[in-house]
């Protein structure tokens, strides 16, 4: 669900795996603001949790006028320690979560092997998840470069991609101390807030370089271009 704060003028996208659980609750507790929409069950909370402002346009959760008048923010992380979370912690989900069938691709997730063939089985996507499976080791690798370049082109006119939505600011995950200076800046908020959670980032980006290939790299450059320019320099 986003965070919507009344008081300091803003809603928050939870993007998955960019430390958005770890914002919301910053957000929550240092800037009073609350979940947005109220749920009544867990099943509900997980399918509404990474809700987008297309979403909350769509299902009609605020009034234009007032939609119009918020600050949206959302968060971003780099491609190459984003994909290690992804099958990292899609592992953990599909073993652990009691729904997960809502996220199906978390089955892909448990049963590779290393982050090359998680991300091979990401890029067969829309085949069935047993087909994926019989091809993983059959298809080229250059065949999975082309399929990386034309993941990147269909990612970025998605409507689901968080970062496609008019968003006034994006927090990048590496970078928060200094990305919550400018946020707070632009709702024009505390000029001084403790934020004990933020430090916590470190364990979330821990090295993951062991998880990578010169491949590895070279299809998440090609899937992720437009945020690795924009966000971090990076081309």
């Amino acid at each position: 669900m986003p965070v919507l704060s009344r008081k300091w003028n803003f809603i928050y996208f939870l993007n998955p795996r960019t430390g958005s659980t770890m914002l919301e609750h910053v957000l929550i507790e240092e800037l009073g603001g609350e979940r947005f929409p109220a749920v009544s069950d867990h099943a509900e909370k997980m399918a509404t949790k990474h809700l987008t402002l297309r979403d909350v346009r769509a299902r009609r959760l605020l009034k234009k006028c007032e939609l119009d008048g918020l600050i949206k923010v959302t968060s971003v992380r780099h491609p190459f320690a984003k994909a290690v979370s992804d099958w990292q912690g899609g592992k953990k989900f599909f073993r652990e979560n009691k729904f997960p069938e809502l996220r199906p691709e978390n089955e892909l997730a448990e049963h590779s092997e290393s982050l090359e063939d998680y991300l091979r089985l990401i890029l067969l996507a829309p085949l069935p998840n047993k087909l994926r499976f019989k091809l993983l080791h059959i298809v080229p690798n250059r065949a999975f470069s082309m399929l990386a370049r034309i993941y990147g082109n269909l990612r970025r006119v998605n409507p689901r991609n968080h970062l496609k939505d008019p968003i006034d600011f994006v927090f990048r995950t590496e970078h928060l101390d200094e990305d919550f200076e400018t946020f707070l800046a632009l709702i024009k908020g505390p000029k001084k807030l403790s934020l004990p959670l933020i430090n916590q980032t470190e364990s979330i980006n821990q090295s993951t370089d062991s998880y990578h290939t010169k491949l590895t790299k070279t299809w998440l450059t090609s899937m992720y271009s437009d945020i690795l320019l924009t966000y971090y320099g990076e081309s």
